[in-house]
């Protein structure tokens, strides 16, 4: 087996032929494209991850076994010394993914034709998780000044849509994705309260809650008020802070004993309440000793961040960066180009030979934006910046060579994102 050192972010670990949703795609393939789509890391785990998984294998019976004590512990821990808010074990219900303890709520917590808030541009399972299990889809888009380029939740059309709509459930996205919003906790309380007021019940997805930059500070709904402790489901898992989201591991934190119980039971009922081995050990093995790799892999992304930021606004001053408060993905206003996203897509793709996750895919706000992965070796991602100057240097030169490619919209990578 091949070593990687641990800290060593630039080298670049070939995951082709690994069945990577990224790399193995057949478009990525077949059009020899750099991916920098699918929301994983390209760097190697942990050393304390990779050890835990050779030593469980030194026992080679992978049987039927129970959540161990020390998982439960070494979640406890992580939340209390990161991020400063108590956790209790016996509460904690596992799930295979966030996305299905999203979904799970809907089924424990909703009816057929109830109606669901959502906040695009947003991750875009979202919509299709509530539309797939037969609930009315609301949306309350996030506000964009695209002069100070920072984005900010429309309480007034929110409190509106509560009083007219009567939704039953809202779901949050902290830190946002693909935005990069980490909500404050003066935000987060007036939230709050108008769940409360409007009786909505609020479930976050918490996924990035690890993966917040300095200046900034993730706040976990249950500590913000007693509303909200009482009223809210948080979603969370190591899968994006330690790059093992493909151990498939979550689990939910939930104070209110009767969403607990009611959670609960659709678990069971859905016989979903059995943790997969090597995902135990990986998360194990990340919340206990991970905290060293997490901080300088942050501190890696934040300066892809800023080559990123810097360069484009010295060779495409009309590209906009949003400033990044949380998650490793960049969030790139392009709408100052003069083409419509029909075309930029086409470029991004055909001209520049790249695969970026598409802003349309996040909802109609999300029209002229791409969404780029900075979770990459710095080698890769100035190649990649490289390709995107390059391809809209030609656009503006020759303007209309382009045009004639741009007549149909291409599909990005909209799996594991």
């Amino acid at each position: 087996m091949k070593s990687f050192d641990q800290f060593d972010f630039d080298t670049v670990v070939n995951r082709k032929g690994t069945n990577s949703y990224k790399w193995d795609n057949a478009e990525v393939l077949n059009e020899n494209l750099l991916p920098l789509s699918v929301a994983d890391m390209d760097f190697a785990v942990s050393s304390e991850i990779t050890q835990a998984l050779v030593n469980r294998t030194s026992t080679p019976v992978y049987g039927y076994e129970f959540q161990p004590d020390a998982l439960k512990e070494a979640i406890v821990a992580w939340h209390s010394k990161r991020h400063g808010f108590e956790v209790h074990k016996n509460g904690l219900l596992f799930t295979p993914g966030v996305m299905n303890g999203l979904a799970i709520s809907l089924l424990a917590l909703t009816q057929k034709g109830d109606r669901i808030v959502i906040q695009p541009p947003v991750y875009p399972p979202f919509f299709s998780v509530v539309k797939e299990n037969k609930r009315q889809l609301l949306l309350n888009p996030l506000h964009y000044d695209s002069g100070s380029l920072r984005y900010t939740m429309d309480f007034d059309s929110l409190e509106k849509l509560f009083s007219e709509q009567k939704p039953r459930l809202m779901f949050l996205c902290n830190p946002h994705n693909p935005v990069g919003r980490v909500w404050t906790r003066e935000e987060l309380h007036r939230l709050g309260e108008l769940c409360e007021k409007y009786q909505v019940i609020l479930v976050s997805d918490d996924i990035h809650a690890d993966l917040v930059f300095p200046g900034h500070r993730y706040q976990p709904l249950i500590s913000i008020s007693e509303t909200l402790r009482n009223n809210a489901i948080q979603m969370m898992s190591p899968g994006k802070s330690f790059n093992i989201p493909g151990m498939r591991f979550s689990y939910a934190l939930i104070a209110n004993r009767d969403l607990r119980e009611r959670f609960s039971e659709k678990l069971s009922a859905l016989a979903l309440t059995k943790t997969n081995i090597m995902a135990a050990v990986a998360s194990q093995a990340a919340y206990q000793n991970g905290a060293q790799w997490l901080d300088r892999v942050l501190e890696y992304i934040w300066h892809n961040h800023v080559l990123l930021k810097t360069t484009l606004s010295s060779e495409l001053a009309w590209a906009k960066v949003i400033p990044l408060e949380g998650t490793f993905l960049a969030w790139v206003d392009l709408n100052a180009s003069g083409l419509n996203h029909n075309q930029l897509s086409r470029v991004v793709r055909s001209r520049a030979k790249l695969m970026l996750f598409e802003g349309s895919a996040f909802g109609d706000a999300g029209h002229g934006f791409m969404r780029i992965n900075l979770a990459c070796p710095r080698k890769t991602l100035q190649e990649a910046i490289k390709r995107l100057v390059d391809a809209f240097v030609q656009v503006k030169e020759n303007p209309l060579e382009p045009i004639k490619i741009l007549d149909n919209p291409s599909t990005a990578c909209n799996c594991c994102s």
